[in-house]
């Protein structure tokens, strides 16, 4: 739009400003004109501008409506193409076909050769209809009573109070970059995945980060110290190279000295980084864990090749360093354990006296996957507990009759026994109120009646108590069993741990949400 109407003429030779009579004349003609002919042009240009931007919003909410109209509409066409008729029509069904089931819902199957009734909970099928979610489901879930995101900070971005995390020591995590770093006592620690929550453990390994030191034994290898910087980007970091000596057996070991338990499990974790060489072998001592229990590393590929072992990692880190842990299962009780660290899989081989690879963080743990690294010098550490609680009041409805908990959990490396994700904590039954992880399953407890779904341990988990007590797993209710009264005498809600004293969590949770209400199915998948 031009705006040129009675625009005041400034090229024109002014009067003798030196009388500040013309001065003020001039002045007060040149606002008079500002005022009415541009300032009105302006707000009329400003008003068309706000048509235009409210015409966009109303665009784009139509195009979110047909977005969402066009994916039911692919789902329900993905379920035509595949349509197998009323249950059962034939058996099996693969992965992908559709039936309706006798309660005349329509059912999508993501296993292979199903036979099972669909109508049945944790079958493998899922109601297609389910899927699908409108306007209002995405409104009501973006209010909940709670939210608290634990990515970066402690801080609740809706709800009452704070989240409190102690710790009596220092820790270490993994940063979103890949560098290792060390928060104070009492500091949380945060790493790519959310809030880190570990129970106590401890490194058996002397001398972590000093592998010239006797505590590591060698046999025909060599050690340079201080070679290189470490993945906490020290100058800490060795390394290991096989010694001039040509059809011999190179290893390096260490005894640990320590209780071993038969049938618990133990954990090597290492932190490599090739050079000239990119082999690297752990060997567990079949004294203690069997014969034949090993894993070897291509620091090349990137891969791992593991016997006989329980479980294995290979984590990237940055600069070119490489996490790796190795899991084996007691076979005996001993005093102590010994674990071999060569490139030959203590077969033989040929040094040079300087070709090999780069080593640090040397750790022995009595765990059944790899925690968070733990340094030591003369004697073994241990890292205290991450107790992290959350005030009640607020946060849980203490007298609504329904309720919904949903959070993100990852547990890499698998999970151990009752392992608790949520749980009131107070006077009364307080153990009859918990959400936990065990083994390859989740169960929610609540008052006396539990059920459970089979989980890998990662994923969006929780609960919901409405009409019914249903479980939550990945934006689906995986389960559902009688409901229970919310009936309780909890005054702190823990995270990640059985009341901060045992099953912890060993991994992350974020993003929890808390409703004072039971959340539809449709609700459930988009919370």
């Amino acid at each position: 739009m031009a705006i040129n109407q009675n625009v005041p003429n400034f090229t024109q030779s002014p009067p003798n400003l030196d009388n500040p009579e013309n001065f003020n004349e001039l002045a007060d003609s040149a606002f008079e004109d500002l005022e009415a002919s541009i300032i009105p042009a302006i707000n009329t240009w400003a008003d068309q501008a706000n048509d235009t931007a409210s015409a966009i919003n109303t665009s784009e909410q139509n195009v979110d409506a047909n977005t969402i109209s066009a994916s039911n509409s692919a789902l329900s066409a993905q379920g035509s193409a595949n349509y197998r008729g009323v249950y059962p029509t034939g058996s099996p069904y693969d992965i992908g076909d559709t039936v309706s089931g006798s309660d005349g819902k329509i059912y999508l199957n993501q296993l292979d050769n199903n036979i099972i009734d669909p109508v049945a909970v944790g079958t493998g099928w899922i109601d297609i209809y389910a899927l699908s979610y409108d306007n209002k489901s995405v409104g009501n879930v973006g209010n909940p009573l709670s939210h608290i995101p634990l990515k970066n900070d402690l801080n609740i971005s809706q709800g009452a109070g704070e989240v409190n995390l102690t710790r009596a020591s220092t820790g270490s995590y993994l940063n979103r970059y890949g560098v290792i770093k060390y928060s104070a006592v009492d500091e949380p620690r945060f790493e790519k995945e959310g809030l880190l929550i570990e129970g106590s453990h401890t490194n058996y390994a002397l001398h972590s980060e000093d592998f010239t030191d006797s505590a590591w034994i060698k046999n025909n290898m060599g050690v340079t110290t201080n070679a290189t910087t470490a993945p906490d980007g020290e100058l800490t970091a060795d390394k290991l190279y096989r010694t001039a000596v040509s059809g011999q057996q190179h290893y390096i070991y260490q005894i640990y000295t320590m209780p071993i338990t038969l049938g618990n499990d133990y954990t090597q974790t290492i932190f490599l980084e090739a050079d000239e060489v990119a082999d690297f072998y752990i060997t567990f001592n079949a004294t203690q864990f069997g014969s034949s229990v090993s894993l070897h590393v291509d620091l090349a590929t990137k891969t791992l090749a593991p016997t006989n072992l329980k479980s294995s990692s290979l984590t990237v880190l940055a600069n070119g360093k490489i996490r790796i842990d190795a899991t084996a299962t007691a076979t005996v009780n001993d005093t102590s354990a010994t674990i071999y660290l060569d490139f030959d899989g203590l077969g033989t081989g040929s040094g040079d006296g300087s070709s090999g690879l780069y080593v640090w963080g040397g750790q022995f743990t009595e765990t059944s996957k790899g925690v968070s690294y733990i340094s030591t010098t003369t004697t073994p550490s241990t890292r205290a507990n991450d107790i992290v609680t959350l005030s009640l009041d607020g946060n849980i409805p203490a007298e609504a009759d329904e309720l919904t908990f949903i959070c993100d959990v990852a547990t890499t490396g698998g999970t151990g026994s009752n392992q608790s994700i949520f749980q009131l904590t107070g006077s009364g039954s307080v153990s009859d109120y918990y959400l936990y992880l065990s083994g390859a399953s989740l169960y929610s407890f609540w008052a006396g009646a539990f059920i459970s779904t089979n989980v890998s341990g990662n994923g969006r988990l929780g609960f919901v108590m409405g009409d019914s007590h249903g479980i939550i797993e990945n934006g689906l209710i995986a389960n559902t069993g009688v409901r229970s009264e919310l009936a309780y005498n909890a005054t702190t809600i823990s995270i990640g741990s059985n009341n901060g004293v045992a099953g912890f969590i060993d991994g992350h949770i974020s993003h929890i949400k808390i409703y004072d209400r039971a959340l539809t199915a449709s609700e459930i998948r988009i919370a």
